[in-house]
């Protein structure tokens, strides 16, 4: 029996080889049958059921301080690290309560306004600018004077127990920096910028090879199957079309780049300025902002001769990428316009090939460690390598397509992928999942070097490498990252505590705490009614960090079911939306007035002036130029009440205040399957709600407190039947 079972396991990774030779298209098939593929005296054992266990899952984790989902890992082991380390690995707990780690108990929220780029009609902020929140300045007469968006975010250095300007995501304050000039805000922002782009274009590349990844790979094994004859539809042209436009599109991957190179020059003038007058690095900053600002436009005013010659270098191989992408455009535009004239059109390998291998050359790959030139002559070691590397991978090197060049400018990913439908001499093998990788050749990648050269440049003003602290706090931010493997789901806020694992079960171990602040006053004048009026003025934003800061969300505290514990107050969280006011009517009571011209009760809305009219659908209607002899009446006005009303009836307009809606689901954000997601929460004291009868009198803090953020899938999910969980006895919650 077990050299039966042996013999099988060895024809299924057989048939893997076979998948991986199809798979980068080098190895035409012939009609021979080889001895191993031998299925003649093969017996059979059928009837045997087997059972796999469920495994729904919802993942999180700490964004790393680089941005980038590819760093954030899944070991075995994982559970047994240090906090600092396990938290920037998928699990479903993360724990910032380390102050010497993430130093949390350093910041003290001021007063401060959302500083939204966007908003909608009612107030709802759209998007964040890069300094996300506006602080108080004031005026020698002690009122504030205005509201300056001079913020910085940073991350905590151990080191100094300071919080101090950089680019880090993870857990970061927001503030200002006393003594920073506007070239050093430019510079440390632009720095920020450009870090974000370059982690945005990873993390873009990264979810455009998982969703189009497996369509390349059929793509080069219907070629491997057939050949030069290998025949191509308008789902394989598609499939193309959907990878060039995640690289072209505005806030593509390309653009991202480019907005990272934009940056680095900026930083690079602010660095290299003279004063704060100095006219290159303020023709700089005018060019970025100008509307319509490319790489270029942006070179050309800096001047080419006086940027490091590592940038000029690395743009060159940026303008290289963005022309090979626009001949695979222009190659893919050709197959389009024969589609729109036949959709049911075919196309040869050497039609369809010249628009692929631009983005990606299959001939260019390496297989479990094999270059493609090598596999038949290795074909027994790539064999056994299947099975010991357990299954597929692919891996893009330097020179295999556009792919691998986001990776030489960003630094590597991956991303996996699943093979549809493989048929080899008879044999069918569906839903082949494999894994590709890009393997840059380029250490450090493009973007990553001109960082350290502007680095290196210091910051302007001649401080060097000194970093100003954050003296003044104003909000912090956790960033985090989720995947899940449910189709069509939503990330939830969970506002009740939840078992982060079982359903109906209440394992004190993996018990959640929901999601809630609890706030405790620090001086016995400050009254719980004061800690209340105070809480309600907290604010909780969400936002995609890698998707110009998109709101996703908003919350506040539900302090009116608040309740009084040992710690302090504790609400939930729950989500909102503001809503604009409505106007309504209604006849006037006894006692109330309204204004009447001459014969004509009316009310007046935004929308213009209405007149009574019993005709009317609710018994108004509103006036239009047709009723010029009608408004010629309305010189008079009288106020009266309904009981000496004698020329009709009088309506009066009912304005709700604006206001807000909460959220009846809790939905943060839909999440695609198998797909890493970044989401940020940004909270911080919303200065329009805080007066001077709200904070302590006679202590420089007036409460104390602490966050707790729990989250859940709109998915039914069920984990594997494993009751008797091991649970590591050094574990904190």
């Amino acid at each position: 029996m077990f050299k039966k079972q042996e013999k099988q396991r060895n024809i299924k990774t057989k048939l893997m080889a076979a998948v991986c030779m199809l798979l980068v298209a080098t190895i035409m098939l012939v009609s021979t049958t080889y001895a191993w593929f031998t299925l003649s005296t093969a017996p059979e054992v059928k009837g045997i059921t087997t059972a796999v266990g469920a495994n729904g899952n919802l993942e999180m984790a700490l964004l790393p301080k680089d941005g980038q989902f590819s760093s954030i890992t899944s070991s075995a082991g994982d559970a047994v690290l240090d906090w600092e380390l396990r938290n920037t690995t998928w699990g479903n707990l993360v724990d910032v309560s380390d102050t010497t780690v993430y130093g949390l108990d350093k910041i003290a929220l001021y007063p401060a306004a959302l500083n939204a780029a966007t908003q909608d009609a009612n107030g709802n902020p759209l998007t964040l600018a890069d300094a996300m929140l506006k602080s108080p300045t004031y005026g020698a007469d002690g009122r504030v004077s205005e509201l300056v968006a001079n913020t910085v975010t940073g991350f905590f250095d151990k080191q100094t127990q300071t919080f101090s300007p950089n680019d880090y995501k993870g857990v970061r304050a927001v503030g200002t920096a006393s003594g920073m000039t506007d070239r050093q805000l430019d510079y440390r922002n632009a720095r920020s910028a450009a870090n974000t782009a370059k982690a945005q274009a990873a993390n873009q590349a990264a979810q455009s090879l998982n969703t189009n990844g497996s369509a390349l790979a059929n793509i080069a094994i219907a070629y491997g199957m057939n050949g030069a004859d290998a025949s191509f539809n308008k789902d394989n042209v598609q499939a193309l079309r959907s990878i060039i436009d995640d690289l072209k599109n505005t806030d593509g991957v390309l653009d991202r780049i480019e907005s990272a190179y934009i940056q680095y020059i900026l930083a690079f003038a602010a660095s290299a300025a003279s004063g704060e007058e100095d006219t290159v690095w303020q023709a700089v900053k005018g060019a970025v902002n100008a509307e319509g600002a490319t790489l270029n436009s942006i070179i050309s005013t800096a001047g080419a001769d006086k940027l490091p010659e590592a940038l000029n270098t690395a743009v060159e191989k940026y303008n290289t990428m963005v022309a090979a992408v626009a001949e695979a455009d222009a190659e893919l535009q050709a197959l389009e316009a024969r589609l729109e004239a036949d959709e049911t059109a075919t196309f040869t390998w050497n039609e369809i090939r010249v628009a692929m291998t631009p983005l990606a050359d299959p001939t260019a790959m390496l297989i479990n460690g094999f270059k493609a030139s090598d596999v038949k002559e290795n074909l027994g070691e790539l064999v056994s390598s299947v099975t010991s590397q357990g299954g597929l991978k692919v891996i893009m090197q330097t020179g295999a397509g556009v792919y691998a060049d986001v990776a030489d400018q960003c630094g590597d990913y991956n991303a996996s992928i699943n093979i549809d439908k493989v048929v080899y001499n008879g044999i069918v093998l569906e839903n082949m999942a494999a894994r590709m990788e890009t393997a840059s050749g380029i250490k450090p990648p493009y973007l990553d070097a001109i960082g350290t050269v502007v680095s290196a440049a210091g910051a302007p003003e001649g401080t060097g490498s000194a970093v100003l602290p954050i003296t003044d706090m104003y909000g912090y931010i956790i960033d985090m990252a989720f995947r899940t493997n449910a189709s069509d789901s939503k990330l939830l806020l969970q506002a009740d505590a939840a078992d982060r694992i079982y359903t109906g079960n209440s394992n004190e171990e993996t018990m959640g705490s929901g999601s809630t602040m609890t706030f405790a006053a620090t001086t016995t004048d400050f009254t719980n009614d004061q800690v209340k009026g105070l809480m309600r003025a907290i604010r909780i934003v969400f936002f995609d960090p890698m998707n110009d800061n998109q709101v996703v969300a908003t919350a506040k505290l539900d302090v009116d079911n608040a309740t009084l514990g040992a710690d302090g107050i504790t609400a939930k969280i729950y989500l909102y939306t503001i809503t604009s006011g409505e106007t309504t009517y209604r006849l006037a009571g006894e006692g109330e007035t309204a204004t009447h011209k001459q014969n004509i009760a009316y009310v007046e809305s935004t929308e213009g002036l209405y007149m009574a009219d019993a005709a009317a659908e609710g018994g108004y209607r509103l006036i239009t130029d047709a009723d010029a002899d009608v408004t010629t009446k309305y010189a008079q006005e009288i106020t009266y009440t309904e009981a000496s009303v004698e020329d009709g009836a009088a309506y009066l307009a009912e304005v709700t205040a604006s206001g807000e809606t909460k959220s009846e689901d809790n939905a943060i954000m839909a999440l695609t399957q198998n797909q890493a997601t970044a989401l940020s929460a940004l909270v911080y004291l919303d200065g329009e709600n805080v007066g001077n009868d709200d904070v302590a009198a006679t202590a420089a803090q007036s409460m104390t407190g602490k966050m707790n953020l729990q989250f859940a899938s709109s998915a039914t999910l069920v984990p594997m039947d494993y009751s008797a969980l091991n649970i590591p006895a050094a574990t904190t919650e």
